[in-house]
């Protein structure tokens, strides 16, 4: 393995002077670099039997990747990592998956076209945005329009999930999907087609939220330290938040495209586990779905429910009961910064 890939690592990553040196510390494998410097990288020459001897390229790129450059040419381990939901937590996206799946299926079921979200009947738009903190994925927008159309009753996530299954098959049967799989794909196809037609108008349906617009502007210095976890295609959030002004690297996105389908949210928690190398008591995931939260109280993480997003009364006390931190988007932007405060 030797120093080169280190070397090109550092210089790639970080800004470094030509006259600073660094020294590199890693707390699970005891390993000091000694004072790396562009000019002189042999200087840490010294590591490469133990490098190679004691952990993988994978794991010791893990721990480099968080170490955070500091001035005077030090760096220092980031000690906690921020995992962000998106829809229902950063971004207010539910009317553009409104407009989405209503693109799509009114003429299906010869619902009257809607060029614009505000053209499509208020009394429908009510019962979609009350059904909406039941859903799991994609599919399950285009789901919700046919429970609405054909008047079956959703009150509970229980009510959701049943006749889901029930009714699957004859969705993806209305809609010309083979299974559930390519009606989720009809739904992310539809998404790709209006936001190409017209970019600005599908921006405009994916506003932020003010908080955590705040939030995240505040700690672009941390960055290092948050990671999107989402639904959504990581290339859509990518450009709503660069919209906003937010750069979050792509690396630190990851949407329905990144992760397994039978991974679920927790796949996207031990993917952040294993870029990092952040055990997963150092992980803090914010999501509006309490099913995701207590999936990710079982791998050890720390879980936040959003009370601001997609949740239900029955979600809230359901969190509660079961000892998971409530946060209110009003003191999100400080409480944020409380957390990824300098060790």
């Amino acid at each position: 393995m030797g120093m080169d890939w280190i070397s090109e690592y550092i210089k790639n990553s970080f800004s470094i002077g030509k006259s600073e040196s660094i020294r590199l510390f890693s707390p699970s494998h005891n390993f000091d670099l000694g004072g790396w410097s562009p000019t002189e990288p042999g200087r840490g020459n010294h590591l490469n039997q133990q490098l190679d001897g004691a952990a993988s390229i994978s794991d010791n790129l893990a721990w480099i990747r968080r170490l955070d450059y500091k001035a005077g040419g030090t760096l220092t381990m980031a000690s906690q990592i921020l995992a962000l939901d998106f829809d229902g937590v950063i971004c207010d996206s539910a009317g553009e998956c409104l407009f989405t799946s209503y693109s799509y299926y009114a003429p299906i079921a010869g619902l009257a076209p809607a060029p614009h979200l505000d053209e499509i009947p208020e009394s429908l738009r009510k019962k979609f945005y009350r059904i909406r903190p039941f859903i799991r994925d994609g599919k399950d927008y285009m789901l919700i329009l046919y429970f609405i159309t054909k008047g079956i009753p959703i009150k509970i996530q229980e009510d959701f999930d049943q006749r889901s299954r029930d009714h699957l098959d004859r969705v993806c049967q209305e809609v010309g999907a083979a299974d559930s799989k390519e009606l989720e794909e009809l739904f992310q196809g539809k998404r790709r087609d209006i936001r190409a037609r017209n970019e600005t108008t599908w921006l405009g349906l994916n506003p932020l939220y003010p908080e955590l617009e705040e939030g995240l502007l505040a700690c672009q210095d941390r960055f290092d330290q948050i990671y999107v976890t989402t639904s959504k295609p990581t290339d859509a959030v990518v450009e709503i938040l660069s919209h906003h002004r937010i750069p979050l690297p792509e690396n630190h996105i990851y949407g329905y495209d990144k992760v397994q389908k039978d991974r679920g949210k927790n796949g996207h928690l031990k993917t952040v586990h294993e870029l990092t190398g952040a055990p997963f008591e150092e992980i803090h995931l914010v999501d509006d779905q309490v099913s995701h939260l207590k999936a990710a109280r079982q791998l050890g993480a720390n879980s936040y429910h959003a009370s601001w997003g997609y949740t239900t009364v029955q979600q809230q006390e359901e969190a509660e009961a079961d000892g998971i931190t409530r946060l209110n988007q009003e003191t999100m932007a400080g409480w944020m910064a409380q957390l990824l405060r300098e060790p």
